[in-house]
């Protein structure tokens, strides 16, 4: 029987812990994705609300400022009775 030494420098066994390796890589790489995808994720819930504000913010504008365009458009219907 070999050693100790020559087992552990076994084909077979260095795949294994060459895939053993790998796949913790690749778990601590899907970590890593996970985190950056949750992160991104809450980066766009905030921007969309954001914009959901700022939509409304334009809207109170738009119906003051329709609101105002039309007093003045009642002042100006007694325009041009001398013409």
């Amino acid at each position: 029987m070999g050693s100790k030494n020559s087992i552990g420098r076994d084909p077979t066994i260095l795949k294994a812990r060459e895939k053993v390796t790998n796949a913790e890589a690749a778990e601590r790489d899907a970590d890593r994705a996970l985190l950056q995808a949750r992160e991104m994720v809450k980066e766009a819930r905030e921007h969309v609300k954001m914009l959901e504000r700022e939509a409304l913010e334009d809207a109170r504008r738009a119906k003051a400022k329709q609101a105002e365009a039309k007093m003045v458009s009642k002042s100006a219907s007694g325009l041009g009775r001398h013409g």
